[in-house]
C-alpha cells in the first residue's frame, strides 16, 4: 500500500523493494508535479494518474510500466523537462512518458491536428515498446469511466476514437476486459437508444438463463470433484453488450441465437487439468465445437480451450478452459517480456514499415487505422502454426509474414499447388517453397500482395537492389 488519505496504491507486494522504492519516487514526483490542478470533475488532477497506475498494477505489469502511468502526464501537462524526467526516473521510463504524451507544436496549431501527430507516434513506435500501448489502454479506460464530465461532443469524438484505435489495439494485444469495457462504454456514448434498448433485453435474458447455467457449471463442479480434478475458480459469465450487438448486425443472429451468449469460465492448475477438464465437459453435454488455443494459441498467445455446448434444451453456452496464467493473459493482454520473445512485430508489421511512404499524417493515419482495424482471417502454417492476416491476403502476403517473401518459389495451399495471387481463405494450411537465393522482385509480383507490410518491404527491396 502506498499514499496518503485516500490516494492509495495497492497490490505492491508481488514488487521486490528496489522497485517499490521507485514506484514511490514516481508517486511523490507526480503528486507534486499535479499539485494544485484539477479534472472536469472537481477532484484533484492526481487522482486519474493514480487511477491509471492502480489499472496498470491490477493487469500484472512491470515496475517500469507502472511507474510511467503515474508519469503519463507530466510532461504533457506541469513544467518538468524530458531530460529532468529522465535524471529522477531513468531513460526507460521517461522514453514510456515521452511516448505516451502528446506531440507540442506550434501555438496555433489545432486540437485536431495536435490529436493527429500523437497518433501517428504512438502508431510508429507500435513495434518498439507494448508497453506504450498499455499505458495508452489504461488512460483511456480511465477517461471512459468518468466521461460524464465530458461534453456530449468529447464523449462521441472520443467513442470513435476507441473504435477505430483503442479497441483494435486491445484486441490485438489481448487485452479482452479492456477491448469490452471500451465496446460497451463507446456504445452508449454513440447510440445510446440501442445501447438501452439491447442492455434491458440482456437483463430479461440474463434473469432467464443464470438458474439453468449455474446448474449446469455446479454438474461440472460435481463431475471434476469425482474424478480429483481441483478448479482454482469457475464462473457464469455472459456476453457484452457491444459484442451482443456487433453479433446481430454483422452476422444476423438474434440474442437467443448467439452460442457464446453464456460462457462458462474454468480455471484449474494445469494444462493437463485442462484437457481432463474439456473431456468432462463434452461428456456431460452435446458438443457443438472445439478450438484448442492451448496446443495452438493465437498470435496474441492467447490460450485457452474453448467448447461450445448445448448445457439446457436448445441453449448453447462456450466452455473457456484455462490456467490461472492464461487467464491472466487473455484478461489484460501479452506481458512486455512476452511480446519481447515472441518478437511482436508481428502483431503491426503493417503500421511501422509505412511511415516513410505518408509524409502526409492524415494520410498515413487512414492507412494505419485500416491496417489495425481490418477484418483478419486465421490461416496455418503446414506445421500447424496459427497466423492471422488482412481478408484478401494473398499467399504473397503470407511468405512475407512468414519471412520467405524473397525466396518464394510457389505455394502449396491444402495440399494443392496454387498461383501467386490466390486469396487465402479462413482456415486454409500453407507451406511455401522456398528459392536456394533470392528470386527477382518484380512488379508483377507486387501486385500479388495486398497487405501494405508486404507491399512495403517489396518496395524497400527493390530499391535496395537499385541503388
Amino acid at each position: 500500500m502506498l499514499g496518503s488519505g485516500s490516494m492509495l496504491l495497492t497490490g505492491l507486494k508481488r514488487f521486490p523493494d528496489c522497485q517499490k522504492k521507485e514506484i514511490e519516487k514516481a508517486y511523490h514526483l507526480s503528486e507534486e508535479l499535479h499539485k494544485g490542478q484539477l479534472r472536469l470533475s472537481g477532484e484533484p488532477y492526481f487522482i486519474h494518474p493514480l487511477e491509471v497506475a492502480q489499472l496498470l498494477i491490477d493487469a500484472g505489469k512491470d515496475y517500469e510500466t507502472v511507474c510511467a502511468g503515474i508519469l503519463h502526464d507530466t510532461l504533457e501537462d506541469t513544467n518538468i523537462t524530458y531530460n529532468e524526467l529522465k535524471s529522477i526516473m531513468g531513460e526507460v521510463i521517461a522514453y514510456l512518458v515521452y511516448n505516451v504524451s502528446k506531440v507540442k507544436l506550434l501555438a496555433d496549431a489545432s486540437k485536431e491536428d495536435i490529436t493527429y501527430a500523437t497518433d501517428r507516434k504512438m502508431f510508429e513506435n507500435l513495434t518498439k515498446d507494448i508497453r506504450v500501448i498499455d499505458i495508452r489502454l489504461a488512460d483511456r479506460t480511465h477517461n471512459m469511466r468518468t466521461k460524464e464530465f465530458w461534453s456530449k461532443e468529447t464523449q462521441q469524438r472520443k467513442a470513435r476514437e476507441n473504435f477505430m484505435i483503442y479497441i483494435p489495439m486491445a484486441k490485438s494485444i489481448g487485452a479482452w476486459r479492456t477491448k469490452k469495457f471500451l465496446e460497451d462504454s463507446s456504445f452508449e456514448s454513440l447510440y445510446p437508444e440501442e445501447y438501452y434498448r439491447i442492455k434491458e433485453k440482456f437483463k430479461e435474458i440474463k434473469k432467464e438463463y443464470e438458474p439453468d447455467a449455474l446448474k449446469a457449471l455446479n454438474k461440472i463442479q460435481t463431475t471434476m470433484a469425482d474424478q480429483n480434478i481441483h478448479f482454482v475458480e469457475s464462473k457464469v459469465q455472459f456476453k457484452n453488450i457491444y459484442g451482443i450487438y456487433e453479433d446481430m448486425i454483422f452476422k444476423n443472429r438474434e440474442i437467443y441465437q448467439q452460442d457464446d451468449l453464456v460462457n462458462f469460465k474454468i480455471i484449474v492448475q494445469g494444462i493437463p487439468e485442462c484437457y481432463a477438464t474439456l473431456g468432462i465437459v463434452n461428456d456431460l453435454f452435446r458438443n457443438k465445437n472445439v478450438v484448442d488455443y492451448i496446443g495452438n494459441p493465437k498470435p496474441n498467445l492467447y490460450q485457452s480451450l474453448h467448447s461450445v455446448v448445448t448445457y439446457q434444451d436448445s441453449r448453447d453456452a462456450l466452455v473457456k478452459i484455462r490456467t490461472a496464467l492464461m487467464d491472466l493473459k487473455a484478461t489484460y493482454g501479452m506481458s512486455y517480456q512476452e511480446y519481447t520473445q515472441m518478437g511482436g512485430r508481428k502483431l503491426f508489421q503493417g503500421i511501422a514499415e509505412i511511415s516513410e511512404k505518408f509524409p502526409d499524417t492524415k494520410e498515413f493515419l487512414s492507412y494505419a487505422r485500416r491496417e489495425l482495424a481490418c477484418q483478419k482471417i486465421t490461416v496455418f502454417t503446414e506445421e500447424g502454426k496459427r497466423c492471422e492476416l488482412a481478408k484478401g491476403a494473398t499467399v504473397v502476403d503470407f511468405a512475407f509474414y512468414e519471412g520467405k517473401g524473397t525466396r518464394m518459389y510457389t505455394a502449396i495451399v491444402n495440399g494443392e499447388s496454387v498461383p501467386l495471387n490466390y486469396t487465402l481463405k479462413q482456415g486454409d494450411t500453407i507451406s511455401i517453397i522456398s528459392l536456394n537465393e533470392e528470386r527477382v522482385l518484380d512488379e508483377e509480383y507486387c501486385q500479388n500482395a495486398q497487405t501494405i507490410y508486404a507491399m512495403q518491404t517489396i518496395q524497400r527491396e527493390l530499391k535496395r537492389k537499385n541503388s
